[in-house]
Formats: structure tokens, C-alpha cells, sequence
């Protein structure tokens, strides 16, 4: 986080215990607004509303979800920074919004830094391998003599502007495995392509496969969990099938504009944290989704964004990436 807004959210933490009772209690004074980045119906947008709906219960104010996608999610942030009303938040997958947006793009309309406020990660999206079942292979070894058998090799895919790019590409070089990038635009249409057969090899969020991998119709060969899923107890984590690497996961996480006040930040960080914390919200909306909660306070997660980025930045620098 940027020095100075470090500085702000310190010195307006240490002066809480000095307020009058009652200050931080006077807010909310209106609806709460959440921006998503992305379009009704995907898996941020649907997650939000839950938790949206438990937010509005704690908060005593409605909790309004706002669509604004498009733009590599510059039109969320523009919508998110410019307001100025203490009651405006954003939610952003921080391995694109905060991390690759600033390595491989030029001239984004935002500082990660300074103009987004860190509160707390929602969930962890665990990414899976995932490859169409007729290519008959059952484990990451056989993905790679795979590719080293067809000719020409085989394409994978995954949305562009992605770090999971980078994680291909490094697992690429180090396995040997004659793998070529196809660019897709979101996790939709890389299920698409995999199911489909155009693009057999896809590296995804495990929430879109769910419904082909029950089908049949694809098969996961590995999930960048820390451990196993409880859903998928006979697929191993990338680190159990030695091709493991430092690199940033999917982390939703809940931002604030730059300036809003501490006790605002730390009053929506506790009331997240108890819903996300709930063992029935876990059980009923995480969990089935392959969803991780990860406890972190905002200056924790600041930390985490930025050990994420200097991760990212090698990643880039092996595959040779040039910001366009």
C-alpha cells in the first residue's frame, strides 16, 4: 500500500479508542453500494448478492450491488475511486485488478496502491487443469508426453490478461510439454473451447467446470488449492503433482476508495469476516464452489497484494512478457 495511505489507515486506527461512543456506530447513514466488475450472473456478481444480503442484515441499510464491466475492470475502478461518500465499495479479483493490470498493460487509469483501500479477501476461486476427456490423459505426466506425442502439440486456454498465462507458460518450459496459448476473454468461453474440443487444455476457475466435469465431459487433473478438495478427493494439488510455483491465486477482495475513513474500513472488515466466518454461509455458498475463505485484515492484505505483484513481476519477466 502506498506510504501515505498506509500512514492514514494507522493513525485513524490508533485514534478509535479515542472517539465519542457511538461515532463509528453512526454509520451507515444510507444504502451501502458494492461495484462488481463484472456482468450479472458470473460467479463474482452471484457471490456479492449472498453476501450482499448478509452485509444489509449486520449494516441495518440496504446493500446495493452495482454491474459495471468491461475496460480490463478500469470502468469499476473509475466508479469506485470517484466516489466520494463513504459508503461506495469495490470488489476485484486482485491477481487481474491489482497485480496484472500494472505488469501487462500500459498506462492504467489507476494507482493499485493509492487509489484502492484493501479490506479484507471474500474467497478464494480455486483454479483447476482441466482438460477435455477424449484426450485421454489422467494426470499432469500425461498431459506432458502427451503434447510431446501430437503433432504440433497441443493449444490450452485461459482468459487473457491472466497470471494464469504466466503459470502455463513456466509449467511449459519446465516440463517440456508443447503447449500454445489460445487467448479467451473470460472463464465462460474457456470451458467452451475445452468441452468443445477446439482448445482441449484449459486452466480455469473450478466453479465453470463443475457441471462438465459431472457430465463426464471433461476431466480435472489438478487444483492450485493448498490442499485437496473435498469434492474432487482423488485429484491432486499442483504442488502433489510437482509442478508448483510461486504464483498470486484468485482472490476476490473487498476495496474502499482512497480516503475513506478507518472506522468505516474497520466496520465493514469485522462484518465481512463474521459472514464470511459463518460456518452455514460457508457450507452453503463456498464450499459446493470450491471457494476458500482466507482471514486477512486490510494492512495484512495490502501486504499480500504487494507479495503477489513482486511474485507476478518475476513470472512475467521469465515468459519474456511485454506490457501492451
Amino acid at each position: 500500500m502506498h506510504a501515505r495511505v498506509a500512514a492514514a489507515i494507522g493513525a485513524s486506527l490508533a485514534l478509535l479508542a479515542n472517539q465519542p461512543a457511538g461515532a463509528a456506530d453512526a454509520w451507515p447513514a444510507k444504502p451501502v453500494r458494492i461495484i462488481v466488475p463484472q456482468a450479472p450472473g458470473g460467479q463474482s456478481d452471484i457471490f456479492v448478492r449472498l453476501f450482499g444480503n448478509e452485509l444489509s442484515q449486520r449494516l441495518g441499510v440496504p446493500v446495493v450491488v452495482e454491474n459495471r464491466a468491461g475496460g480490463n475492470t478500469f470502468i469499476a475502478v473509475r466508479g469506485c475511486t470517484s466516489a466520494k461518500d463513504d459508503h461506495t465499495f469495490c470488489v476485484f479479483y486482485t491477481d487481474t485488478t491489482m497485480v496484472a493490470n500494472p505488469l501487462l498493460l500500459k498506462d492504467i487509469p489507476y494507482d493499485p496502491d493509492k487509489d484502492l483501500m484493501p479490506i479484507t479477501p471474500l474467497f478464494v476461486s480455486t483454479q483447476v487443469v482441466a482438460v477435455n476427456a477424449k484426450l485421454g490423459v489422467n494426470s499432469m505426466q500425461e498431459l506432458v508426453q502427451a503434447s510431446r506425442r501430437q503433432s504440433g502439440g497441443l493449444s490450452y486456454a485461459t482468459p487473457s490478461h491472466s497470471l494464469a498465462i504466466m503459470y502455463m507458460e513456466k509449467f511449459k518450459r519446465e516440463a517440456g510439454a508443447d503447449l500454445t496459448y489460445i487467448p479467451y476473454k473470460g472463464g465462460g468461453e474457456v470451458v467452451q473451447a475445452v468441452v468443445g474440443g477446439t482448445t482441449p487444455v484449459g486452466f480455469v476457475s473450478y466453479v465453470n467446470v463443475i457441471p462438465h466435469v459431472k457430465s463426464g465431459q471433461l476431466k480435472v487433473l489438478a487444483v492450485d488449492s493448498e490442499q485437496r478438495f473435498a469434492s474432487l478427493p482423488d485429484v491432486p494439488t499442483l504442488k502433489e503433482a510437482g509442478y508448483h510455483y510461486d504464483r498470486p491465486r484468485t482472490v476476490l477482495g473487498l476495496f474502499a476508495p482512497e480516503g475513506t475513513p478507518a472506522a468505516v474500513v474497520e466496520r465493514m472488515y469485522r462484518d465481512s469476516r463474521a459472514i464470511l466466518d459463518d460456518a452455514a454461509f460457508n457450507r452453503q455458498h463456498m464450499v459446493p464452489a470450491g471457494l476458500e475463505v482466507k482471514d486477512m485484515a486490510p494492512s495484512a492484505f495490502a501486504s499480500h497484494i504487494r507479495n503477489d505483484r513482486s511474485y507476478a513481476q518475476v513470472l512475467v519477466k521469465e515468459a519474456g512478457v511485454q506490457p501492451q
